[in-house]
């Protein structure tokens, strides 16, 4: 597993300084977000898209995902090609696809060569019938996203659900970690990570802010030197003590997946 930042904490930070935080941190990739009307952060074009993606990836930084949070984005055509695009898939937010519209989906980003992973929470029975859904169905153009939030989720049932998710998980959004690990304590996001390296999964695993709230905590964050958490040299060194099988912080190049 690798730890990538989504571009949420800072929105207004431009390509070149998520490089530098990448770099410094020692961060496997960026993950980039649509707002809510599904136009791309800073309204980039396509060709804004490829450039990008050519920067990230020359510098080792890869773009692992545009995040969309539109039911009416995720369905249009423009938005499957932008997966192609960049080389990574559209991840959609947990609730807002329904499982009617998978099939429909998967014709789409098959059509445009892309990808869309589908999130859900941490409830197993969640994750089980997203996976088979998509085995019935067949589907080879859609998986699956597991979003994770510490202050609301109840943890212990990660097992159960990397479990039920199976080899259809490629992606997960921690709502917290980095700038936020001070105040997660006791929350289980150890046992979690444990859990992940467990089930040798290989995937992203982005930071972002719990809410808008934190983004002051989060630009701090990016440009410290210090550590804080997530992402910095101090914790990266901490997690090899402990051996924790996968690495939280470096893991596997993008693109591979678990064995």
């Amino acid at each position: 597993m690798y730890q990538a930042v989504s571009e949420s904490v800072d929105p207004g930070r431009p390509a070149a300084g998520f490089l530098e935080v990448c770099e410094r941190r020692g961060l496997g990739g960026v993950e980039l977000v649509c707002d809510a009307a599904g136009e791309p952060a800073r309204a980039r074009s396509n060709g804004e898209l490829a450039e990008l993606r050519a920067l990230f990836a020359e510098r080792g930084f890869p773009i692992v995902g545009i995040y969309v949070t539109s039911l009416e984005a995720l369905g249009q055509l423009a938005t499957a090609e932008r997966s192609a695009i960049v080389s990574a898939p559209i991840v959609a937010p947990r609730g807002v696809v329904p499982l009617e519209r998978l099939a429909e989906l998967d014709a789409l980003y098959a059509k445009a060569g892309g990808r869309l992973l589908v999130s859900h929470g941490t409830v197993p029975s969640d994750a089980a019938e997203l996976a088979r859904e998509l085995a019935e169905r067949g589907l080879e153009h859609v998986a699956l996203a597991w979003e994770v939030r510490p202050r609301e989720d109840e943890l212990a049932r990660a097992p159960e659900v990397l479990r039920a998710a199976g080899e259809r998980l490629e992606y997960v959004r921690l709502f917290g970690g980095g700038a936020e690990q001070a105040s997660m304590d006791g929350l289980g996001v150890g046992s979690f990570i444990v859990a992940l390296g467990m089930a040798r999964y290989e995937g992203p695993l982005v930071v972002c802010p719990t809410s808008g709230e934190h983004r002051a905590l989060w630009q701090r964050w990016l440009t410290s030197s210090k550590s804080m958490g997530c992402g910095t040299a101090a914790a990266r060194a901490a997690e090899r003590r402990i051996r924790i099988t996968g690495d939280f912080f470096r893991g596997p190049a993008p693109g591979n997946r678990r064995s």
